[in-house]
């Protein structure tokens, strides 16, 4: 792969010339997130068993995980056979539901009521080591980045794969079958090298034999017949973490020195942490491995698809993905019935391919409602056949960058953390992951207000497709914010079969791209000369929306369709990387309109081809021909053919279009502010002075005032997540906010303030809110704090797992914990502007800004 300080590509014959970066340039500053008597690395029975009796000798006790879930020798495996589930009895637990559910559940429960402190999802990367050698903690890699743990004693509970074993060795995957009989396939192979590609190779083909028509589970991983582990006994950790004493200055043990013709980077890092010492950590010196044509980054919904497309082009593909099945949300999440979209092209292809397997009653192409285990199946063995190589249960955590280009990931996995070189790079994760981790701009979940899409985590049910949910606010970027949900929904729906193990997000981190969609776009019937996919949904917000366009006119339930540009998927400033999926560039409010299922398949697919363009061609991603990938496009059914005529323009609006004067102004704000002052002087109203406030112009501020005084408090919003259609805020609410951009005086804001209640909704609270925030009242401080202070109005904020488990409900769509969480953190914002010395505001803020919830430690 390597020669010098030349990287060479086999497929394409391409070599990058390149110089060796310094040392410095590779150098990370690792947070230390805390320290601990005991580290305990993995999460099996015996585990938490373990971390169960450590805590009764008052021992601190830390345990983390690269699985979602604890239990992971029995849930993983689907190792449920009687005598496992017994085995369990004898470590001291009680299993009242002998499921995966039960067992996560179980397990959970015993570790927060114990006192163990947990992460789950997370990778160990190096060993932290105290002045006299001795190991005194560990690295972590995970979905925030890098991070690390001191303690007294590591334990290692992870079952290992040896490094390079050779020679013969039976590997076993169970399933589940129709009937809930227990399946099992074996097979027998030679290992030859002992490598990441080989294990990975053993893997794929594992999985692509275990699925049959009567399949409905898949284990999460192969039993391997050398993988080994074991656990010291209680008193030897014990006396351990009792004699370590004061570790003194930690460090990383650097390995053997490399020369590398790009720098590994990951500029990724969690908000959280940011106040925490730090120890330096060397990336250059993880181990190397094979380069790639093509990499693909996350294998869910757009991923899988990218990467069938680069590997059927005849590029050495290489694709990660974190969980043990592709598909993402539509198969790993639950979510197997497609709302809206565009079914054509690639999701065609995919959808009659399901159909085509074996018989299956009452499945309907094109409706997404095939059993997951199907969908994957298919998947993984087009992926398979297509030629890609596969890892599962690997998931990225850093770049490798030269200059601006990105040429690589760092990769973790169950066999290690590695640098993997590759000419062009999808990024599929769904969060820019990739792309934030090689310094790429991007736009955080939360940026003026916690206005996130609500998520779901579903059960998993055996008999059931589809299942899905909303009842909480999730970031996929925050592993904290993970375990939290995780935990969650483990103890909700512990009576079920299983728990999905992927964050149905609907909304994530974003890229700033070559172009940003807005969605006035979409009403004006945006045309581009780089159109890559027509998506078609409807404006379902599953949640609040920020867009002033939205806030003055709501957008009706009919579906629209939406160009997307490659531009979108190119983000500023870096080569060598696109991004799909949910991390594409454009305005938040946009997404509910491009983030459907037939849509994202076709969008990545579509990745996929120009990624191996770029790559077979040896040119950078801006410099490849459009019109050649629209022709791929259009043969394969994603585009139609009078696309390529097409340039940048506006299509224009019908004459029914319902928002054509506000798509108009917000279009051009100059010339909408010009016919907006022409219409208030001849008609002065507070619509137009409210249009006029959300473009920048406060000349309508008087009107304003007048109208919010003269009005009693409507009929007002609280936060509303399935099926959130039309407003969310009331009209006297979009008036005070529009009044908020004007800066007039605040006397009719605060005649309003004082006339809410703790049980008002929630959209008067946040409209009260951003006017204080942004014109701090001194007046407003003791009517906020007497809200406040009422009985049941505070105390929401999720601070630890004990929390966590508070805050189960059991509604699937559950909003009464959000809209709470919601107006407490909005008083609590508006009271500390306008008295920061409140040491009430103080205290409440600071319990979000410490919370498991990132998206209100992110506003607070």
């Amino acid at each position: 792969m390597r020669s010098g300080s030349v990287c060479f590509y086999p497929q394409t014959g391409i070599y990058y010339k390149t110089s060796p970066r310094k040392q410095e340039q590779m150098k990370i500053d690792i947070p230390l997130i805390g320290r601990t008597d005991v580290l305990i690395l993995g999460g099996t029975a015996g585990a938490c068993r373990l971390a169960q009796q450590l805590r009764r000798k008052n021992l601190r006790v830390y345990c983390v995980t690269p699985y979602s879930y604890f239990g992971e020798d029995l849930c993983a495996t689907l190792e449920l056979d009687r005598e496992r589930i017994q085995s369990l009895a004898g470590l001291g637990f009680t299993v009242w539901n002998p499921s995966p559910a039960g067992i996560k559940q179980m397990l959970d429960s015993a570790l927060i009521t114990s006192g163990v402190d947990y992460l789950y999802e997370n990778r160990p990367v190096a060993p932290l080591y105290d002045e006299a050698g001795n190991v005194r903690g560990s690295l972590f890699a995970g979905r925030s980045g890098f991070f690390a743990i001191a303690a007294g004693t590591v334990v290692n509970a992870l079952r290992e794969f040896p490094a390079g074993w050779r020679g013969e060795c039976t590997v076993a995957l169970n399933t589940i079958r129709a009937g809930m009989e227990p399946g099992r396939i074996e097979k027998k192979f030679r290992l030859t090298t002992g490598s990441v590609a080989e294990l990975s190779r053993i893997d794929l083909e594992m999985r692509t034999l275990a699925w049959t028509p009567e399949t409905l589970r898949i284990a999460d991983e192969c039993i391997w017949s050398f993988r080994r582990a074991a656990l010291p006994d209680c008193e030897t950790v014990a006396e351990q973490a009792k004699s370590a004493g004061n570790s003194g200055p930690l460090s990383f043990h650097r390995r053997t020195k490399q020369e590398l013709p790009f720098e590994a980077v990951s500029f990724d890092t969690l908000f959280r942490w940011k106040a925490c010492p730090a120890i330096p950590f060397e990336l250059d010196s993880l181990p190397l491995d094979d380069g790639y044509d093509v990499l693909v980054s996350g294998l869910g919904t757009g991923g899988a698809p990218a990467a069938i497309a680069a590997a059927r082009s005849g590029v050495r593909t290489l694709g990660v993905e974190k969980l043990s099945i592709p598909g993402g949300v539509c198969t790993a999440g639950r979510i197997a019935s497609y709302w809206f979209g565009n079914c054509c092209g690639f999701t065609e292809e995919l959808d009659r391919g399901i159909g085509e397997m074996a018989p299956i009653e009452n499945y309907v192409p094109l409706k997404g409602n095939s059993p997951m285990e199907r969908k994957s199946a298919w998947l993984t063995r087009e992926l398979r056949n297509s030629g890609c190589e596969v890892r599962f249960n690997t998931f990225t955590v850093g770049a490798l960058r030269e200059g601006n280009r990105v040429c690589g990931a760092i990769l973790a996995g169950p066999r290690g953390v590695h640098l993997v070189p590759a000419a062009v790079s999808v990024d599929a994760s769904g969060n820019a992951d990739l792309a934030a981790a090689a310094g790429a701009p991007v736009r955080p979940l939360v940026e003026a207000e916690p206005a996130v899409q609500g998520s779901g985590l579903p059960p998993y049910e055996l008999d059931r497709p589809t299942f899905n949910t909303d009842y909480l606010f999730a970031c996929d970027s925050d592993v904290v914010d993970a375990t939290a949900a995780f935990t969650m929904a483990h103890d909700k729906f512990a009576n079920h079969f299983d728990v999905a193990q992927m964050l149905d997000t609907r909304e994530r981190r974003r890229i700033t791209g070559e172009i940003e969609l807005q969605p006035m776009d979409f009403f004006a019937h945006r045309r581009y000369r780089d159109t890559i996919v027509i998506a078609r949904s409807n404006f379902d917000t599953h949640g609040f929306i920020l867009h002033p366009m939205f806030l003055l006119k709501p957008a009706e339930h009919q579906p629209y369709s939406a160009n997307v540009p490659f531009r979108a998927l190119l983000p500023k400033n870096r080569e060598g990387i696109l991004v799909t999926g949910l991390g594409i560039s454009a305005h938040r409010d946009c997404m509910p309109l491009v983030r459907m299922q037939p849509d994202v398949q076709n969008q990545g697919y579509a990745a996929g081809l120009a990624a191996a363009t770029a790559a077979k061609e040896g040119k950078p991603l801006r410099e490849i021909s459009i019109r050649a990938l629209q022709k791929q496009l259009i043969d394969c059914g994603i585009l139609p053919p009078e696309i390529l005529n097409e340039e940048d323009s506006f299509g224009g609006f019908g004459e029914n279009d319902s928002h054509l004067e506000l798509a108009s102004a917000f279009l051009s704000p100059a010339q909408g502010i010009e016919k907006a002052r022409r219409d208030f002087e001849r008609a002065p109203s507070p619509e137009t002075a409210a249009l006029l406030a959300f473009l920048g112009d406060g000349s309508g501020a008087g009107v304003l005032a007048e109208a919010i005084a003269a009005a009693e408090w409507d009929e007002g919003w609280d936060y509303h997540g399935m099926g959130q259609f039309g407003r969310s805020a009331s009209p006297l609410d979009v008036l005070i906010m529009a009044y908020a951009r004007t800066g007039g005086d605040g006397g009719v804001v605060l005649d309003k303030l004082a006339r809410l209640a703790p049980v008002s909704e929630f959209s008067h609270f946040r409209a009260v809110s951003l006017y204080l925030i942004a014109h701090p009242c001194p007046e407003a401080a003791e009517p906020l704090e007497r809200l406040l202070r009422t009985e049941g109005f505070s105390g929401h904020a999720i601070r630890n797992l004990r929390d966590v488990l508070r805050g189960v409900r059991g509604s699937v769509i559950d909003t009464t914990v959000r809209n709470a969480q919601l107006k407490e953190l909005y008083a609590a914002k508006a009271l500390q502007s306008c008295d920061p010395a409140s040491p009430l505001a103080g205290e409440i803020l600071e319990q979000y800004r410490n919370s498991m919830q990132a998206c209100y430690a992110l506003f607070a």
